[in-house]
Parts: structure tokens; C-alpha cells; sequence
């Protein structure tokens, strides 16, 4: 059942005694009147006071805790009343504390006056069950309640109050306080409010209630689900199973997750025959749709964590291949004539519910069983779907601030699902679920109905679940009866992890269908009606929930801007965007130390990633001229081709460079060689630092440095000592040459001693 917080309940307290309650018909010490009831197994009605034997009461220990006390008063038939009607209810007592309580009474009261607004009966409701000396109505019965030891609690109690007991007949239609309280030795201990619709058959206008419920899986880390998980999920009592199980066919809208879609139809030929059969029984399902963001990303604390808009899948190219390339055949079709036991896939009706349909076993997939996919699939045709309501964005309660409204509309949402907590309305109770907060379209979803569906559906054991159906059938009544003529619409949701936690969702939704001052509408409906304006009261996502989610955002952008120097980006980007929705998922909010974990491993990855453009780290050089060309390297270990301009910038004026921003191309998994010219105007060292930028101007990689030698005048003593040594080396080819003809006209050989010519003659 509901709890409220002390503040809540000290406020409506104080609104009741403000304002009075029903119940003012006899106090706590009523005399208790003789009255035909029956009870099991204490039938024996026992005066306070008294225990069973007759024997005077002894005081209850002192060191016995009443808070630690508690008591339920579940009434029957989620506590209505039919004209000339009895009514059944069970009490049960648990002893919560160290120390054995000896035999009690639990004394029933009725109110006969009916509620005659939300406030009356929410403060009903919020009365503090250790506040034993309220009044609670007209004495109905006391029952005994055995001694029950230390820790442990009483078997129930069931009773049976005949009309004359109840004495309702002539009175007005609509809830009515029915409270217990619990006594042992003449000492109030605990006392439990509850509430009964009597129902005479009276005409007036029903309250107009729609439901949304989503469509989820549990946590997962990379955007898709393995095939594996999906064969659990959508086993006999897997969740995805059970979910459809509970709704299908009902007056509920449906929120669903498109990774499930995209999940199962990315597999191909080689999905789950049991998710094939899921999806099938999904898409011909007649309840009205709506997609939820992708992973059921928490949408409200992406974009406080950081988000401008919101993200979605880029692409699914690299998937699908890696699919085929795991199975060649996996989209092929394999569609055939239809044979006993085969039919072709349905499609999606537009049809709606006129009833609730009861609920059938999940159809056992067969091997004839026909995929969902006949040939290569493409992103859009992985997140199709025929949804009934589009573009509606649905945050986690009590999270939208005053920028997410914005934010949503960008991306494309132009109706948002609100908490009642989380906007005020003019017309208060009585607006319908249709508002407008400035230009944007909201459907706000009552708090207090939602609560009261959710303990419903997750209530523990029958008493529980009588007992919370019992509240939300009050609670519907006294808005039918503060609107005989003019029926307010309303909307109610449920939590995102209700498959597991909110078992009666179906006996909750039947036991809903059978109110006769309820009637379960459209979520269309319910968004077409008459709006009301409203204004946002901001709120925020925890603290520690965004803070969690910062470093994925952080990482998801660094990936964005690094990806602007490839040829085609969504080779890096698409993969963690995935990553980057699954981990922002709703369902990881419940375990925030293993997403922290997670979330490190992803930005360890992009960290990694965004330095696979760089500039290849070299050795000192050395430039001994007053001009000259750098020669540097650019390494691209991406699987695209990248752009990057080179900016070069010198720690010194020894060096300058000529010309700067230069660009290179450079292929996948591969270098690329680039010059830079520069002048030398001192010598010196120097220390150029490198850093890459795409064509957006946006920084790739973290900037590099090198160490330059430069020795400009070496290249003047270099020049003349090479120049003098080319004259030397032509001067004294030269100087032999002639000396060689010289020889010759001499008659010698140039190379020997001279002859003498007297000799010759």
C-alpha cells in the first residue's frame, strides 16, 4: 500500500481536522452494539476490554512498540457494496516486535457519509496508524485477535457484515471510510484505514481513465540484445512474454522499446523461433502504440548530463554486415507456400479493443515458423513499426526540468508524458490529462492513481491486493461522484520495471474493467480531450544519476567531433552511440556501481579511439639551411579515410613556417607523408608543436611536439668549402690536361723526361 512521507502526512492531517472527515458518527470509544456478524476463525465477537475468556484485561507491556504493530483491512470484492449487500473483509495483525502480544480485538467502524473529494479521502488515507484515538465511524463488530509471538503475524481473520449490519441502505451512492483498530488489553495499539463504494445502482458519468504501460527489457551494454537473451526473454516465462502476456488486448497503450525491434529482426533467418512468434504476436496486436526512446534511455538525465538533444541510433551497417558475415544466408528469404502448420506473418491492425481479453498461453514457435525479415534489412526497416501515436516522449517520473521541454521538441517530440507531480494545472482535479505548457502538448499522468494501480498490481498477497484495489475503487468513485454529468479524463502509468515487480497487472487491469464509475479509454482519447494550461514545476533527475551519466555524454561528443575528419563517420560513431543508449537505459538505474563500471570500460574505448589520427611521433631534426621542408608523418588506424589539416607552430622566432593548415588525406590503416616548408632565422632549437584539425575546425587527436636543430649558418661554410673543392677538382683536371697536349707537341709523352734535339739530329 501507499506510504506518505511525514510532512505529507502531518498536511493532510491537518486538512482533515481543517476541513472534517467522514467519520463523525461515533469515536474510539463508541459502545460496541449487537450486531449479526460473522468472522473466522475468531467468530466470537469480545468486548474491548476484555479477553476472550471474560477475564479482566491486563496492561500491555510498555516495552511493546506500537509502531512496530501494524494491521490490514482488506475488504472483499475491492470493496463494493451492492444494494441489500453484505460485506466481506479479512484482518490480519502482524507483531513486529521482540516480544510476544498476548489476545486482542480488532474493533471495524464504517462511515456512513460519503467522500466528496480527492482531498477528503487522501487525507483519509494519509492518517498515521499509530494515531489510535481518531474517530473512525460507527462501531461495526469486534473480533479477536489470538496472542501472537514475537516476529511473526496473526493468520487472517475473515468477517461478514450483513446489510443490517451496515446499515448503508438510503444512503448516498459513493466511498466510504471503513477503518479497524487494534487493541490488546484495553490498549490501542495500530489501526488501518480502508474504504467501501456502496453502489445502489445509481446513473452519472463514469471517470474516463487510460493507461500506458512500456514495453522493456532489462540492462544491457551494447545497444542490441544477443540472441541468446532474446530466447529468454521471450520464453513461456520470460519478460518480454510475460509483459505481452499481461496487456495484449486490453484498453492499455503500449510504450515500446525499438531495440526489442531491432533485436530480433537483425538476427534474420537466425532470430529465436520464440521471439519470431513475440514480435508476430506484438505487431498484430490491437492496443494502441508508441515508441519509447531507443534502449528506453533516461531521457530527462541525458540531456541535464549534457545532451543538447536527444540521441537515437546512427546506423546499423556494421551489424547487419558482421551478421553476414557470420551467416551468408541469414537474410535470404525462405518464404514458401503456406503448408498445415505455416501461415505468413500478420501485420498490424488497426483495430481496437472493445472488451478486455482474457489472457491465452504464449503459441509455441514452431520450425515452420516464417522470420520476420526476407532480405537485407536497413536501419529504418529495423525500427519500423505502425505505431498508433507518434512522436511522444515519456522521461522517468518527476525528472523534466524547464530546458528537457525544449530539448524534446528538437528532437522531434511533441507530446510529453508528465508526472501530476511535475506540473500544475489550472482546474486541479478536475482538468483532464491533456495540458499545454506553453507551446508544448504534455499528457500528465496522475500520481496518485498511478501509485495506487502500481501497489496493486504489486501487491505480495490477496489481502494486500483487496485491500489496494479497494483504495483506487474509492478513489475513482469520488471523482465520478464530484462529476455526476461531466466526467474528468485521466491517465495512469506504470513503473518501468513492472513485469517484474507488479505481478497482478492482469487481475489488477480485470478487476479495473468491472468498475462501473470508471471506464478504461483510449490514450488517443485521452490526448484529444480538452486541454487545460498548465505550467511546468521544475524538477530534476538525482543528482547522482546525472553525475553518473556525464562521462558517457563527454564521450559520445568526443567521438562526434572526432569523427568530423572521417570520410564516414558512423564507422566509430554508431557502434557507441548504441553503447552510449543502452547505458543511459532506464533499467540501469537500480545499479549504479555496475554502470560506473561500464560506463569507465566505454570511455576507456573512445579515449583509445580518438587517438587513432595522429601525427607520427619522429627523432630530433636537423635543419642546416635557411630554407627547407619538414617531412612528418600522419597515422590513420580508423577503417575510414580521413581529412585532417596540419598546423604547425614553432616555440621560437629561430624557425618560421611558410605555409601552414595544410592538408593530407590519408587512407584506412595506413601513413601519409607531408612537407612543410619552413626558414630558418636563427640558429638554435626549437620546438614545434603539431596538432590536426578537421575541415570543421574541430581539434583530432592531442597535439604532438618535435625538436628541431637548426643550424643555418653551417649552409654558407658547407656551400664554399664544397664550391672550393669543385675548382680544385676542375682546376686540376684542367692543369693536367694542358700540360698532357703540351707534352705531345714536344714530341714527348707529356709524362717522360724531355729529349735532347742535338741528340736527335
Amino acid at each position: 500500500m501507499r506510504s506518505l512521507s511525514a510532512f505529507a502526512v502531518a498536511s493532510l492531517a491537518a486538512l482533515a481536522l481543517a476541513v472534517g472527515l467522514p467519520g463523525t458518527e461515533a469515536t474510539a470509544a463508541t459502545t460496541p452494539v449487537a450486531s449479526s456478524v460473522n468472522a473466522t476463525p475468531a467468530s466470537t465477537a469480545t468486548a474491548p476490554g476484555t479477553t476472550a475468556s471474560g477475564t479482566p484485561a491486563t496492561p500491555v507491556s510498555t516495552s511493546t512498540s506500537s509502531s512496530a504493530v501494524t494491521m490490514s483491512l482488506a475488504p472483499g470484492d475491492n470493496g463494493i457494496v451492492k444494494s441489500n449487500g453484505a460485506l466481506t473483509a479479512t484482518i490480519t495483525v502482524h507483531n513486529g516486535t521482540s516480544q510476544a502480544l498476548e489476545a486482542g480485538v480488532a474493533t471495524v467502524y464504517l462511515d456512513k457519509a460519503t467522500f466528496s473529494s480527492r482531498s477528503q479521502i487522501e487525507s483519509w488515507f494519509a492518517r498515521p496508524a499509530n494515531d489510535t484515538t481518531d474517530a473512525l465511524g460507527s462501531y461495526l463488530t469486534s473480533v479477536e485477535v489470538p496472542a501472537i509471538p514475537a516476529g511473526t503475524t496473526a493468520s487472517p481473520i475473515s468477517i461478514t457484515l450483513p446489510p443490517d449490519t451496515l446499515g448503508l441502505t438510503g444512503s448516498d451512492w459513493g466511498a466510504k471510510a471503513f477503518g479497524a483498530r487494534y487493541a490488546v488489553n484495553d490498549t490501542p495499539l495500530t489501526e488501518q484505514h480502508s474504504s467501501v463504494v456502496y453502489f445502489p445502482g445509481v446513473s452519472f458519468a463514469p471517470t474516463k481513465l487510460a493507461v500506458a504501460v512500456p514495453i522493456t527489457v532489462p540492462a544491457s551494454t551494447t545497444g542490441l540484445i544477443s540472441s541468446e537473451a532474446l530466447a529468454n526473454y521471450t520464453s513461456t516465462d520470460g519478460v518480454l512474454t510475460q509483459e505481452l502476456d499481461a496487456v495484449r488486448g486490453r484498453e492499455v497503450a503500449l510504450g515500446i522499446d525499438p531495440m526489442i525491434l531491432a533485436s530480433i529482426r537483425i538476427l534474420g533467418n537466425d532470430a529465436p523461433p520464440s521471439a519470431i512468434v513475440w514480435l508476430q504476436r506484438l505487431e498484430s496486436a490491437p492496443n494502441e502504440t508508441f515508441a519509447l526512446a531507443y534502449a528506453d534511455a533516461d531521457i530527462s538525465a541525458l540531456r541535464q548530463a549534457g545532451e543538447v538533444t536527444l540521441p537515437g541510433p546512427i546506423d546499423f551497417a556494421a551489424q547487419i554486415a558482421a551478421q553476414q558475415a557470420r551467416d551468408p544466408q541469414v537474410y535470404e528469404s525462405n518464404l514458401a507456400p503456406a503448408t498445415p502448420g505455416q501461415t505468413a506473418a500478420p501485420t498490424k491492425t488497426a483495430t481496437k479493443p472493445t472488451a478486455p481479453a482474457t489472457k491465452t498461453a504464449t503459441p509455441a514457435p514452431t520450425a515452420t515458423t516464417i522470420p520476420p525479415t526476407s532480405s537485407v534489412p536497413t536501419t529504418q526497416s529495423l525500427l519500423a513499426f505502425d505505431y498508433t501515436l507518434k512522436g511522444v516522449a515519456w522521461p522517468l517520473d518527476n525528472t523534466v526540468g524547464s530546458d528537457d521541454l525544449a530539448a524534446f521538441a528538437k528532437s522531434g517530440d511533441t507530446t510529453t508524458i508528465l508526472s501530476s507531480a511535475n506540473v500544475k494545472v489550472s482546474g486541479g482535479d478536475g482538468a483532464n490529462a491533456a495540458t499545454t505548457i506553453g507551446s508544448t502538448k504534455a499528457i500528465v499522468s496522475d500520481a496518485d492513481l498511478s501509485g495506487l494501480l502500481r501497489d496493486s498490481a504489486s501487491a505480495n498477497t490477496e489481502e494486500e491486493f483487496s485491500a489496494d484495489m479497494a483504495e483506487l475503487s474509492a478513489e475513482l468513485a469520488t471523482l465520478a461522484h464530484e462529476r455526476p454529468s461531466n466526467a474528468v479524463t485521466l491517465f495512469a502509468t506504470l513503473d518501468r520495471n513492472w513485469a517484474t515487480t507488479e505481478p497482478r497487472l492482469t487481475e489488477a487491469l480485470t478487476a479495473l474493467s468491472k468498475l462501473t464509475w470508471s471506464k478504461s479509454i483510449h490514450l488517443t482519447d485521452a490526448a484529444a480531450a480538452s486541454p487545460a494550461p498548465g505550467s511546468l514545476v521544475s524538477r530534476t533527475a538525482a543528482d547522482s544519476r546525472v553525475d553518473a551519466l556525464m562521462p558517457l555524454v563527454k564521450s559520445d561528443m568526443a567521438l562526434d567531433q572526432f569523427a568530423t575528419a572521417l570520410a564516414t563517420p558512423t564507422l566509430v560513431t554508431a557502434k557507441f552511440r548504441l553503447q552510449t543508449l543502452a547505458l543511459s537505459s532506464t533499467a540501469w538505474a537500480g545499479n549504479p556501481s555496475g554502470l560506473a563500471t561500464e560506463i569507465g570500460k566505454a570511455g576507456s574505448a573512445v579515449a583509445t579511439t580518438t587517438t587513432q589520427v595522429s601525427v607520427v611521433q619522429g627523432s630530433t631534426i636537423n635543419i642546416l639551411g635557411d630554407r627547407s621542408s619538414l617531412p612528418l608523418y600522419v597515422q590513420n588506424d580508423t577503417a575510414s579515410a580521413a581529412t585532417v589539416y596540419l598546423r604547425v607552430v614553432p616555440s621560437n622566432y629561430s624557425l618560421t613556417v611558410e605555409k601552414n593548415n595544410l592538408p593530407v588525406t590519408i587512407q584506412p590503416k595506413s601513413q601519409q607523408r607531408i612537407t612543410v616548408p619552413v626558414q630558418s632565422v636563427a640558429n638554435g632549437k626549437v620546438t614545434l608543436t603539431l596538432s590536426l584539425s578537421s575541415r570543421q575546425g574541430i581539434a583530432i587527436s592531442t597535439p604532438s611536439q618535435v625538436m628541431i636543430n637548426v643550424q643555418a649558418g653551417w649552409e654558407t661554410v658547407i656551400t664554399l668549402v664544397f664550391g672550393i673543392a669543385v675548382v680544385l677538382l676542375f682546376g686540376g683536371g684542367i692543369y693536367r690536361s694542358v700540360r698532357r697536349r703540351r707534352g705531345k707537341t714536344g714530341g714527348g709523352d707529356g709524362d717522360g723526361e724531355p729529349t735532347s734535339v742535338e741528340a736527335d739530329a
